[in-house]
């Protein structure tokens, strides 16, 4: 394969990167609405099969977003060994993605916790 089908194929794994970001803050939302809306009127094993199924999610749409990004630093380094031109600059790419993703996971939990336990 030539460097440009490298890194063809490395914008096609960013862009799949991308497109979990946009479903990953779509149920981040929608997480956040329930929580916000009726999160102190639920039950406790409605709020724990809430989160639950919240967490395997989020944490599934991060995973496959860890994949793309790994395969498109792959591609983008296997490129770089082709055309001597090219960088790779997104080396921590992955680290930010996770970071940021885990960050926003916990803090919506945290953020149901505090909604169905106010301070008086």
């Amino acid at each position: 394969m030539t460097a440009y089908e490298y890194m063809d194929i490395a914008h096609s794994d960013f862009s799949s990167a991308a497109a979990m970001v946009s479903v990953f803050i779509a149920v981040l939302s929608g997480y956040l609405v329930v929580a916000y809306t009726i999160g102190s009127n639920l039950t406790r094993v409605q709020v724990a099969v809430l989160n639950i199924a919240y967490s395997i999610w989020e944490i599934y749409i991060l995973l496959t977003g860890i994949i793309s990004l790994t395969r498109a630093r792959h591609h983008i380094i296997l490129a770089a060994e082709l055309d001597q031109q090219l960088s790779s600059p997104v080396a921590y790419i992955v680290h930010g993605y996770v970071s940021i993703g885990l960050m926003l996971l916990l803090t919506s939990l945290w953020f149901m916790w505090s909604v169905r336990h106010p301070k008086t």
